[in-house]
């Protein structure tokens, strides 16, 4: 079996079927990508390519651990392979920046905001002021936030997922393979979906 000939997507499922082989490519394929994207968030600090590559290896690990944790394995329905492993590294690139006391970037969610409902989106998504919002407690916002996520597509929702973790669009667009164009125009289409639903659930004017 060619396993460099494979798509991602093909070698988990070998993987998952038992096939430590196929999981060897996998890490043959994503270390030095991986390793780049925990680089490029991490800040100026002692030791920084160590981290990297600390956190690459253990972002692996944790990929390979999902084979006996059924409910947190990558499966189609999450999308692609590629986002659903830089997530993980990305999570954990953030645990390591909390527990060692560094500043965890703040989000590019809202960069070049150019419409009128992503100025709107951004205030509920990153103020702590819900004088506009008197009528909602801060759970019961929250809760709204969460479902006009929850309810986006896919390829919408890890776009938003991405960004509110504190990557930044040219990191999403490096990471996904497509173009900064592309980030920001999904990032549009999502927060128009999430703009809609909320004024629907009358959360928004």
């Amino acid at each position: 079996m060619v396993y460099s000939a494979m798509i991602d997507e093909d070698l988990m499922i070998l993987f998952y079927q038992g096939d430590d082989l196929a999981f060897a490519e996998i890490h043959r394929r994503f270390l030095a990508p991986l390793v780049r994207a925990a680089f490029l968030r991490l800040p100026q600090m002692a030791g920084k390519r160590e981290a990297a590559d600390e956190l690459s290896a253990q972002t692996l690990v944790r990929a390979a651990d999902t084979r006996q944790r059924c409910l947190a394995r990558w499966n189609p329905v999450k999308g692609p392979f590629r986002p659903w492993l830089f997530t993980i590294l990305h999570r954990e690139v953030t645990s390591h920046l909390r527990r060692s006391g560094h500043e965890v970037p703040t989000s590019d969610l809202l960069v070049r905001s150019n419409s009128d409902e992503e100025r709107h989106l951004e205030e509920l998504l990153t103020t702590d002021d819900l004088e506009p919002l008197e009528q909602l407690s801060q759970e019961e916002l929250q809760a709204a936030l969460r479902s006009s996520i929850e309810v986006l597509p896919e390829s919408l929702r890890q776009i938003v997922a991405m960004l509110l973790d504190g990557l930044r669009q040219t990191d999403i667009a490096e990471i996904l393979g497509i173009s900064d164009a592309t980030v920001m125009r999904y990032r549009r289409h999502a927060f128009a979906q999430m703009v809609d639903r909320l004024r629907r659930q009358n959360v928004t004017d």
